[in-house]
């Protein structure tokens, strides 16, 4: 039995670990984007009084939402290769829905803390994405 269900040898299939690499590059990317949301939705990152550097505060501003939609649509694509993958019953596909399981949660992640800070600011009658 082969290992996780990849292929060894000359000529053989590397689409599940092609996947799987692609799969854990978008997985960082989600994690980022997490952070980027705590980021976002935290009044000192802004000020000066945080010590955070601009090139921080200038890649979150500039890259948070391309990166945003590029996760999006990677994390989608990337499901839709697992499910095919699993349908052909190579243990790549399963790896794969646990990691792009863990991708999703990553952007519910982002999306909650984007919400919140929201929501936070209606109720306190501030306009949406003020920061003081």
């Amino acid at each position: 039995m082969k290992p996780l269900g990849f292929e060894q040898g000359r000529g053989a299939d590397k689409t599940g670990v092609v996947f799987v690499v692609m799969a854990l590059m978008n997985g960082v990317l989600c994690a980022l984007l997490v952070i980027g949301a705590v980021l976002r939705e935290t009044p000192v990152f802004w000020r000066n009084e945080g010590g955070y550097p601009v090139l921080l505060r200038l890649a979150v501003l500039w890259g948070f939402y391309p990166g945003l939609v590029l996760g999006g649509v990677a994390t989608f694509l990337l499901t839709l290769w697992s499910v095919r993958l699993a349908k052909q019953s190579r243990a790549s596909g399963f790896v794969g829905l646990v990691i792009v399981a863990t991708e999703w949660m990553c952007l519910a992640a982002t999306f909650c803390v984007m919400f919140a800070n929201n929501l936070e600011n209606l109720l306190r009658g501030l306009p949406l994405h003020f920061h003081r």
